[in-house]
């Protein structure tokens, strides 16, 4: 574990029970958000399994400046994280307004190495999004980023 560049300005926990059974549209649809989704980034999310997992407990973290993909993935390492977009949509079915003041979400890499990503926001239209992409496009430093204990 390496350490934190600059620390996370802020730490939050969420605990969630994550049915993996789901689709990652499935999961999505659930929120009730507008979704603006690549079906092909939708196909690489990592989570879906066989069962429902309890007490999956997500920290989310800022650090208040951009990161770049590569500097995402170090500092949810550094923290002893690993990303779980399935606990992140569940974190946002859970609680709707939760994205409204920490627009959040979880980065994993597609069988090609490319950075893929979903982000819950509100708009300034203040309709609910979620966006689903891969791309080396980075990380808003009002973004939080989530993830769950590494099993190291």
């Amino acid at each position: 574990m390496t350490t934190p560049s600059n620390g996370a300005r802020s730490m939050l926990v969420r605990h969630v029970t994550v049915d993996r059974t789901r689709s990652p549209e499935e999961m999505i649809n659930a929120t009730g958000r507008k979704e603006y989704a690549s079906r092909e980034a939708l196909a690489t999310m990592p989570g879906k399994g066989e069962v429902t997992e309890e007490a999956v407990d997500l920290y989310l973290f800022t650090l208040g400046r951009y990161l770049t993909n590569d500097e995402q993935e170090r500092e949810l390492e550094a923290h002893g994280l690993v990303p779980d977009p399935y606990a992140q949509i569940q974190v946002n079915i859970d609680d709707p307004h939760f994205a409204d003041d920490h627009p959040n979400g979880a980065q994993w890499r597609d069988n090609e190495g490319r950075a893929c990503y979903i982000v819950f926001y509100r708009a300034s239209d203040y309709q609910r999004n979620v966006y689903v992409n891969c791309g080396a496009y980075g990380w808003h430093g009002y973004w939080w980023c989530g993830g769950r204990r590494s099993a190291k």
